[in-house]
């Protein structure tokens, strides 16, 4: 299943955006893919098993300890269009400003699918400043439980996007992936509606 999944994304690509095939790009993010699957089969049996309380705690933005860099993610989805804005604002420990990104999208699906584009685009970012120890801060909870703890909490069509994302991961020594509250993520939103 997992392989017929993976050639079925890449044979859209090729034939929907003129992709050319690479067979071992798409053997790898098969069993990437695969080891997904069997990951989130072993948490799922041992939350059946443990199936501990959840303990609420009101989150507050805070920086990153030395020598982490963070950079905060958010989109902007206009559903009348189908056009998301992306904004990416990076800070070092001290909370100094240390850049800023934007992109825009078209034909974009819904609020997830912009959310998930904001991730992956985050995570090339990172990979392409070189950084070693990063911080990625999200304000939607299905990304950060997606990609720290496999839950599947993310539509079937956003998950190949997250799938890249943890791909380009593996090149980044030092990250972590955060959830902050929409209120502790507001100088990236208004880029990302400015945008």
């Amino acid at each position: 299943m997992t392989v017929s999944w993976t050639i079925w994304n890449e044979r859209c690509e090729v034939n929907f955006q003129n992709k050319k095939a690479d067979l071992r790009d798409v053997a790898r993010r098969a069993i990437s893919f695969a080891d997904y699957i069997s990951k989130l089969n072993l948490q799922n049996q041992l939350r059946s098993t443990n199936n501990p309380s959840p303990i609420s705690q009101k989150l507050v933005w805070k920086p990153p300890v030395s020598p982490y860099f963070v950079i905060n993610c958010d989109a902007s989805y206009n559903s009348n269009f189908g056009l998301t804005g992306v904004a990416l604002v990076l800070r070092d420990f001290t909370c100094k400003w240390r850049g800023c990104s934007t992109k825009c999208y078209a034909r974009i699906k819904n609020s997830e699918h912009a959310e998930c584009l904001a991730f992956f685009y985050v995570v090339n970012w990172s990979k392409e400043l070189q950084h070693t120890h990063i911080v990625l801060e999200t304000d939607l909870q299905g990304i950060e439980n997606y990609i720290n703890k496999a839950e599947p909490v993310i539509a079937w069509e956003n998950e190949g996007i997250l799938l890249d994302a943890l791909d380009v991961l593996k090149s980044i020594p030092f990250w972590l992936c955060h959830y902050v509250p929409s209120y502790c993520n507001k100088p990236v939103d208004k880029l990302a509606k400015f945008n």
